[in-house]
Formats: C-alpha cells, structure tokens, sequence
C-alpha cells in the first residue's frame, strides 16, 4: 500500500499506566503501583476510505487508542502518523485532520441547539460564513435531524443527542473520523450503516 493511501498507521505502539498514581504510594514501593500494559506493540494500518472497527472487551485499550490516535495521549513508545502527518511530532497539524465523535452524548452543549452545537464546532474548524451554514446543514440532514435542528438536547432522546455528536464531527468533512462507540444510543434502524 501506498504512503498516499494511508490514512492511519500506527507502528508499535505502546502505553501503560499506573493503578494506583499516589506519589507517595509508588515512592514507598506499595503494591498496584508498578506499570500496567494497556497497549503492547500495536501496529495497525487503515487505508483512505476504509471503514475500521476495532472490537475487544472493556478495558482492552480501545479508548486508550483512540485518545493516542486523537493526539489526546501520548503513547509509551510507537509512531503514530494521521493522514500522512507525524501526530507525535505535529499534533496540531494531525488534529486538522480528524474528528472526533466520543463515546457519550453528554458531550454536547445543553444549553443551545443541535444546530448551534454543529456550528460551535464547525466554526472551531475555521468554517465561516455560507459554508459554515451550509456545512452545519448538511451534518444534521446526513444524521435524520434536519427537522431537529432548533431542539435543544434535552429534547432529543439519546440516540438523537448521539446523531448531533456525530454531525459536529462530519461537519468539517474530516479526512479521519474517529468514534468511540458512536451507534452505543441509537436504534437498530439509525445505528446499523
């Protein structure tokens, strides 16, 4: 596969974390602060266009990845390369890249609309304007809240409150959308693509 084709590659990566972070406890050599392996050597690469799941029990690092591929979290050791940018060496520029859609709905802002949430977010992005009008349009019609779009969250059910996280994500038209268990709210007929 072609450097051009990749969109992800993650090479060796690894994390561990403490169980227990007192300062004091780990200074004494108390029991559960030695390092925890989370992610051991994960390698993986995604290419442009394609769909990548990744499956495996609670606690088995999906999050942990997520955040390191966000440029939320440093990894222990690995490269890490967004849409052909270094996200160790140039977050900022990796985060231009991508979008995130977390994991909880609760992530929204309550206190405006879903379309003042797109917007907030799409003006983030740098859009401005017509095309930020039009980018935030276009998100709520793609998720099936188009005749939603002045309701705030408290209006909508969970799985609606999950579709506007999603369309604050595809607003920027990202080249890289990350989610983190973005169908976990939503009914068999909105959640299964």
């Amino acid at each position: 596969m072609s450097a051009a084709a990749e969109t992800i590659v993650l090479r060796d990566v690894s994390k561990s974390f403490r169980a227990d972070r007192s300062l004091l406890r780990r200074l004494k050599g108390a029991p559960g602060t030695s390092p925890k392996p989370v992610l051991d050597s994960v390698s993986l690469t995604v290419a442009r266009g394609e769909i990548f799941g990744l499956v495996g029990a609670n606690g088995a690092g999906k999050t942990t990845l997520l955040k390191i591929l966000s440029t939320v979290l440093l990894p222990d050791h690995g490269t890490v390369t967004v849409d052909g940018v270094d996200a160790l060496a140039d977050p900022a520029t990796a985060r231009t890249r991508l979008a995130v859609v977390p994991a909880d709905e609760r992530a929204l802002f309550w206190r405006i609309s879903a379309a003042e949430n797109v917007r907030l977010f799409a003006s983030l992005y740098g859009l401005t304007g017509e095309a930020r009008a039009a980018a935030v349009h276009r998100a709520l019609e793609l998720v099936g809240l188009g005749d939603r779009m002045d309701h705030f969250p408290s209006q909508l059910s969970g799985g609606q409150q999950q579709r506007v996280a999603i369309a604050r994500a595809i607003a920027k038209r990202p080249a890289v959308l990350l989610c983190d268990e973005p169908t976990g709210a939503l009914d068999s007929a909105t959640g299964i693509v």
